[in-house]
């Protein structure tokens, strides 16, 4: 029988021969917009599996009771309200406040995305602060709206009342999960589920309280507000928002809120100017 073939040759290195080239180092531009791509895919992604979740319920909840009986004297029905655009062409926040000079004690909203899935219900003395706050949190869930407004004299139980009939009335709401996406809806967004690998072991590696984890978690929470910021850019949002950097040592990010109005009559804080001092007498 024939000899078996030798063995083939592995090609030698240097000299033009096939080594593999070094890895390219990406741009920072690139990187940039990797991660802006991958938090969109991320945030598109949870609010996919949440919209599952809804439909879910609102099929369990098909057969049950409708909710309108359970509403306070007064209060519509969710159905009833006709949505209003959370923003206008000019991406203005749009003004639902209540009537000027009308006697509102609260204001009742439902805050759904763009394919009318409910997301939020919430109460709220001043509604354009409460829609800002909730524009800079959650961009991507703030596009369709329902309001009503309850005089002085209504309770907390009533108002109360009025919120869980309309998310009753809707089969649940998809931000309202009693966890993390319902705190990112009610407050300030904690940036530490939301940190990459690099952020998290750069935390772990400082004392509590040190500067060192101060300046970590501003670093962190800078990437978590450039995030928020691409996609109020995207829905080319005009309503003026700004976060608060003092909450950033803390590892939060939430808007910049303006200190509050000075009551009516009250004068005001600054001191006076000191009065000029005399010169003194000029001897003749």
């Amino acid at each position: 029988s024939p000899p078996p073939p030798p063995p083939p040759r592995a090609c030698a290195g240097g000299g033009g021969g096939g080594g593999a080239p070094p890895p390219r180092k990406v741009p920072a531009w690139k990187a940039k917009q990797a991660a802006r791509e991958a938090f969109m895919a991320q945030s598109q992604a949870a609010t996919a599996a949440a919209q599952e979740a809804y439909r879910s319920r609102t099929n369990q909840a098909a057969g049950q009771t409708n909710a309108a009986a359970a509403l306070p004297e007064g209060c519509p029905a969710l159905a009833a309200l006709p949505f209003v655009e959370y923003l206008t062409p000019e991406g203005a926040l749009q003004d639902v406040s209540p009537p000027a000079g009308s006697a509102t004690g609260a204001s009742l909203y439902a805050i759904f995305d763009a394919s009318e899935a409910l997301h939020f219900v919430g109460l709220s003395r001043d509604i354009m602060a409460s829609l800002r706050a909730h524009l800079a949190r959650t961009p991507e869930e703030t596009h369709l709206l329902k309001v009503t407004h309850f005089g002085r004299g209504v309770r907390r139980d009533e108002l109360e009342a009025a919120s869980a009939a309309w998310v009753h009335e809707a089969g649940g709401a998809v931000g309202m999960d009693g966890g993390a996406v319902q705190r990112a809806w009610e407050g300030a967004i904690d940036v530490g589920p939301l940190m990459d690998a690099e952020d998290r072991a750069a935390v772990a590696a400082t004392a509590e309280g040190s500067k060192e984890r101060r300046l970590a978690l501003k670093v962190a929470c800078r990437k978590v507000e450039a995030q928020l910021k691409a996609v109020l850019k995207a829905r080319n949002v005009t309503e003026p928002i700004r976060y608060d950097p003092k909450l950033k040592d803390k590892g939060l990010v939430d808007i910049k809120r303006p200190p509050p109005p000075r009551p009516p009559g009250r004068p005001p804080t600054t001191k006076p100017a000191p009065a000029a001092k005399k010169a003194p007498p000029v001897s003749t």
